[in-house]
């Protein structure tokens, strides 16, 4: 598929440029699109038919999460626009905004109908209908342009950019591109996951049964339509036998009706409701129900006719099962004329003989990008419990891993083969930003087709992450043309900072976000008392960017950040010495006394190497006057704000290339009154960038780095404890100005 330069010569050049080409108009291609035209950019969205939407809008109403919580940005935006939608439609109390979840469960017309209103909000964002890939061309290994063609007149138009973005399922782009890429399943020892390959898996249990060999293949696991179904008799369209129409495909059934195991639709095809009396239907693991594995093996590198002959026998093979469902006679009367009463729905999909426009690819291509995604990085760490910490983590992979089934059973085998699913094990995961980088193109971004084992694939491949993801990569993107750089190159701490200013979650916590269900079991009514500063009548809700942040460099070992318990000094000085190693310090040359500085810290002490490090560094201090640390204590805010300015003087220091020794010593280490030291005077001098005011400086640092709870009563509640948030929130605040300032700051936020 790949074109040379010679045979993309454009006269419309100029008028098909633009700073960003998105191919797909998957939700993570739209949701790349709005993050890229949110920042100014110019976009152009392939879309490859006439509908957007992907799988969301085609069926696919019973969004993919264990979490809601885990996922912001676009995505909440979403969400946020389809409870809209049913609340002033029907009405709050109405059923439709309960079957609505909250907005996760919709329409798919309705999924279409906001994803067209947001990308019509973006006067930047241009969409083309219809096209299929026809070529690329590529200068230095590096993306320029591409060509398409116009599905129903054959037109061939090059579109030229900067930056392009592959958001489809398939991965068409980054192959045509030169991208490598996987397809199939990996072995058990490529990166001695347990469950990878050919494999027999007992659920529950999760025992790997006899006859599993971990070899990999080059399957993929089934393919199927997400049916919207309904018994509503208004809007009720029973599906018609098909051309194709093969019985046999269907025969056991029959056997499971005799067993007893069938006495509707629903435990044939997994129903659930979404509004307006329509339900979604997916597989369920039984011997006949909506997945067709093995016959989607050629699909992901299948050519244009190839594919569209897999999809229509897709097609017939599930409207066979429903016609062979309200129709045999080898069915009862009572089973058919109950799976009578279900049919398509006459509102949706009407100019595809209702049936959604697109079947659900749940894996195809997968490219070999900077880094690759596995199931371990869905399991908890060893000796950890969370999960594997990415330091360039940019989304949230929550669900757990699913693969459907690859083989139905055949003689001699226990089962269906390759069906894996790990609910138990499969833990919130952390999304590095590598996965979405191929390792050698430049100026592509895939985060579609992204780097994943087929199990780690499994966990990502649901809607919310790939949403997450596609903003990811729009502002990625955005933030390469910005600095004239490749994807590679962007500055993963300035790109994390604006995914979490546009409420991204790149980190997972149960007590963050939303309530968390533990806190009415921990904190009855009148337990708390109103001496605490802190007193709650609900559940703590947090989403601290500095929470989030920090969680991506290992500051947290639970899924419970705790953001409005004090931080205690042990806590502060493990976080304040891997905020200083984030600032460049190298502990490792820096001075350390032998001698314990602390009569309380000695050498087995597992504060002991933090301690001396911040001591040695007149960072830290002695508590109360005392020749003690007390680590267990609650660090005071004026405490908090003391080692944040003697932390940022020693890092002034360093950079200026004087000893830090000479601009912070001892004899500010044991200052806690009210008074300024001369360290505190030229933090808020020099690192604040501001004069000797005390006003003027006192309303930057208010509005660019104290936590927001501190603001306006640093002074009057000095001696209140720093909370965990708090705490997180400053750093936070003071390592994002360190290099993100000035008309930096500025262009970074332009909109």
């Amino acid at each position: 598929m790949t074109t040379s330069k010679e045979q993309l010569q454009d006269p419309n050049k100029e008028q098909n440029a633009y700073d960003i080409v998105v191919y797909g108009s998957t939700p993570c291609g739209i949701s790349a699109a709005l993050a890229a035209a949110r920042y100014g950019r110019k976009v152009a969205l392939i879309a490859n038919g006439s509908h957007i939407g992907g799988m969301m809008a085609s069926g696919l109403s019973i969004t993919d999460l264990r979490f809601p919580h885990a996922f912001g940005g676009i995505f909440k935006e979403l969400s946020g626009r389809v409870l809209a939608y049913y609340t002033e439609h029907y009405g709050k109390d109405s059923q439709q905004v309960k079957d609505s979840n909250d907005g996760i469960w919709f329409e798919p017309h309705v999924a279409e109908m906001i994803f067209e209103q947001m990308l019509a909000e973006q006067s930047a964002i241009t969409i083309v209908r219809n096209m299929r890939l026809a070529g690329v061309n590529k200068e230095a290994g590096e993306l320029k342009s591409i060509e398409v063609l116009d599905r129903a007149t054959g037109a061939s138009t090059i579109y030229h950019a900067g930056i392009f973005i592959d958001g489809s399922y398939e991965g068409d782009m980054a192959a045509a591109a030169g991208a490598r890429y996987r397809v199939g399943r990996e072995g058990r020892e490529e990166h001695y996951e347990p469950y990878a390959g050919f494999i027999f898996l007992k659920n529950p249990g999760l025992q790997v049964l006899e006859g599993s060999t971990g070899e990999g293949d080059k399957l993929i696991q089934a393919y199927n339509y997400r049916l919207c179904l309904t018994n509503r008799d208004d809007i009720r369209v029973l599906p018609q036998k098909p051309e194709s129409y093969n019985r046999d495909e269907y025969v056991p059934l029959i056997a499971l009706y005799r067993e007893g195991k069938l006495k509707g639709l629903n435990d044939v095809i997994r129903l659930a409701p979404i509004p307006n009396g329509k339900f979604n239907g997916n597989n369920r693991p039984i011997a006949v129900s909506l997945d067709l594995p093995v016959e989607n093996t050629q699909y992901p590198e299948a050519d244009e006719e190839g594919r569209q002959a897999i999809i229509k026998r897709y097609r017939s093979y599930m409207t066979g099962l429903l016609w062979f469902l309200q129709n045999d006679p080898d069915i009862s009367q009572a089973l058919r004329e109950e799976v009578l009463t279900w049919g398509f729905c006459s509102d949706e999909f009407a100019d595809n003989g209702h049936v959604p426009y697109e079947f659900y690819v749940r894996e195809a291509r997968r490219i070999y990008g900077k880094k690759t995604f596995t199931s371990l990085d869905a399991f908890l760490a060893p000796g950890s419990e969370r999960t594997p910490v990415h330091e360039d983590s940019v989304a949230v992979g929550d669900y757990h891993v699913d693969s459907h089934i690859v083989q139905r059973p055949q003689p001699g085998w226990p089962q269906m083969e390759g069906h894996v699913y790990l609910r138990p094990i499969s833990k919130p995961a952390q999304i590095p930003y590598g996965v979405i980088v191929p390792e050698e193109i430049g100026s592509l971004l895939v985060p579609g087709a992204l780097s994943a084992t087929h199990l780690g694939f499994s966990v990502l491949r649901m809607e919310p992450p790939w949403m997450a993801l596609g903003q990811s990569a729009g502002t990625a993107a955005h933030l390469a043309l910005l600095h004239g750089s490749q994807p590679a190159d962007v500055s993963v701490k300035q790109l994390q900072k604006l995914l979490l200013e546009q409420g991204q979650v790149i980190s997972f916590f149960h007590d963050t976000a939303e309530p968390d269900p533990i806190w009415w079991i921990l904190n009855r009514p009148g337990e708390r008392t109103k001496l605490d500063p802190n007193h709650e009548d609900g559940p703590a809700i947090s989403r601290d960017n500095g929470i989030q942040y920090f969680a991506t460099k290992g500051f947290f070992t639970t899924y419970y950040a705790r953001p409005y318990d004090p931080v205690t000094r042990s806590e502060a000085v493990r976080w304040l010495s891997a905020f200083m190693e984030l600032e460049g310090v190298d502990w490792q040359q820096a001075r350390v006394d032998e001698a314990p500085r602390f009569s309380d810290i000695g050498a087995s002490h597992p504060d002991f190497v933090w301690v001396q490090q911040l001591g040695a560094a007149g960072i830290i201090g002695t508590w109360q006057q005392s020749d003690g640390f007390y680590p267990g204590a609650a660090l005071s805010r004026q405490d908090a704000f003391n080692w944040a300015v003697r932390a940022n003087a020693y890092l002034e220091s360093l950079k200026s290339g004087n000893n830090p020794s000479r601009t912070v010593g001892d004899h500010s280490i044991r200052h806690t009154g009210s008074s300024h030291s001369h360290d505190e005077v030229r933090f808020r001098n020099e690192f604040l960038h501001t004069g000797s005011d005390t006003v003027e400086w006192q309303q930057l640092i208010e509005h660019e780095h104290l936590p927001a709870s501190w603001k306006q009563d640093l002074g009057a509640k000095a001696l209140f404890y720093t909370t965990r948030e708090e705490f997180c929130e400053l750093l936070y605040n003071i390592h994002m100005h360190a290099s993100v300032t000035g008309s930096q700051r500025q262009e970074l936020t332009q909109c």
